[in-house]
């Protein structure tokens, strides 16, 4: 009997704390494994919490130990050793910085094929879209997460349109639809709260200020209405002291920090809420539909794929999206979601429906081995072996 040699991947991350692009990383990478391709994971990072769930599966990441800018020339220098070592046919790599320092290795290294992942249309940062484009001749493939990725990289970043693909995330659908809920007492609410949930980093990107007005506006018409947010970041302070937290919704915007039990609040909530000023494909909206809970975002790359184009509920099919840094609509959509209890309920199912048939971790997986192949014009292995 014959086997295929397995085909080599190499796998580069900036880091592996758990946030969703790691996440999503760290599925695709154990995914590929089952499908019987040969892994190894580098994080430029120090080792972090991810990288005991790789371990589980076989895969041992090899962590750089990078902390700081002026790390950059031991890192390409170890990239390169890792590639030249391993002799990968495919490089994958995830985040900024593992795009440039990664496809820079690969050159250096002689390794042609380079899959680079755009996770999101950003906003903030402008140079990341001028190095992205300056080192463009490196890149085989970008793989964006969503269509408004896609066109945000094309229109704004110049990158080669020809070259971009769209891969979404995917999601294991039963961990989130079987969750277990909390009580209310296990939250510290009252037992009659209607709760609202958003998760996200506690940074400008998640608009978590206008999520916080909004609150404040729609809490006078809901007395029994509680914000819980889960997430931390550097404007927890100045978001705990904002207007929004203050009468008539004292007492009742609860900051949790960093959780790692997401599935259960996810499940304890009455409604979720995205506020985000940009995003790629937010992973939180994804588990948020999968768990079947009603969903407000808002009309930013990624959400506005999820729940359907519209404006508050027009022409939308999975939820509710309202413009980007309105708290007025944010709070009308708030308000009518609470309000239209049958249709909040039809739209909620619609969403996990499409999330079970469409955004499935596997059919994620299934994708980049496909296109993998594809770049390497390779067939799939046969289901069984032959005999010569």
């Amino acid at each position: 009997m014959t086997h295929s040699p397995r085909i080599r991947i190499l796998m580069i991350i900036t880091e592996l704390d758990r946030g969703g692009a790691e996440q999503q990383f760290v599925q695709l990478a154990i995914g590929l494994l089952h499908k019987g391709w040969e892994v190894r994971v580098v994080c430029l990072g120090p080792r972090a919490e991810l990288c005991d769930q790789l371990e589980e599966q076989g895969i041992v990441p090899r962590c750089l130990g990078a902390r700081s800018v002026w790390s950059t020339l031991s890192v390409l220098k170890q990239l390169v050793e890792n590639i030249r070592s391993f002799q990968p046919e495919i490089i994958q790599t995830y985040l900024f910085h593992a795009n440039i320092l990664g496809r820079l290795a690969a050159f250096r290294a002689g390794r042609s094929v380079v899959v680079c992942g755009l996770r999101v249309a950003e906003r903030q940062a402008h140079w990341h879209g001028w190095v992205e484009w300056l080192t463009a001749s490196l890149v085989t493939r970008w793989v964006c997460v969503s269509e408004g990725v896609r066109q945000h990289a094309a229109k704004n970043w110049k990158l080669d349109q020809t070259r971009l693909v769209v891969i979404p995330n995917g999601i294991d659908i039963d961990r989130w639809k079987n969750a277990i809920p909390f009580t209310r007492a296990d939250l510290e609410l009252p037992s009659d709260a209607i709760m609202l949930f958003s998760a996200g980093r506690l940074d400008v990107q998640k608009g978590m200020d206008i999520l916080l007005d909004a609150f404040g506006k729609v809490a006078l018409e809901w007395p029994r209405l509680h914000l819980v947010i889960a997430g931390e970041g550097p404007l927890r302070k100045e978001l705990e002291l904002h207007k929004g937290t203050q009468s008539p919704a004292s007492g009742r915007v609860h900051f949790l920090g960093q959780r790692n039990d997401i599935p259960r609040l996810m499940a304890s909530c009455d409604l979720f809420v995205l506020a985000s000023r940009w995003e790629g494909m937010p992973n939180a909206l994804l588990e948020a539909m999968a768990t079947g809970k009603p969903c407000v975002a808002t009309n930013v790359e990624g959400s506005s794929e999820l729940l359907g184009h519209g404006q508050r509920g027009e022409n939308s099919q999975r939820g509710w999206l309202v413009p980007v840094d309105d708290s007025l609509a944010l709070a009308a959509a708030i308000d009518e979601a609470l309000r239209s209890e049958t249709r909040s309920t039809a739209l909620a199912n619609s969403a996990q429906a499409y999330i079970q048939k469409h955004l499935t971790t596997q059919a994620t997986i299934s994708a980049y081995d496909f296109l993998y192949r594809q770049l390497l014009e390779v067939s799939p292995p046969a289901l069984s072996t032959s005999i010569n």
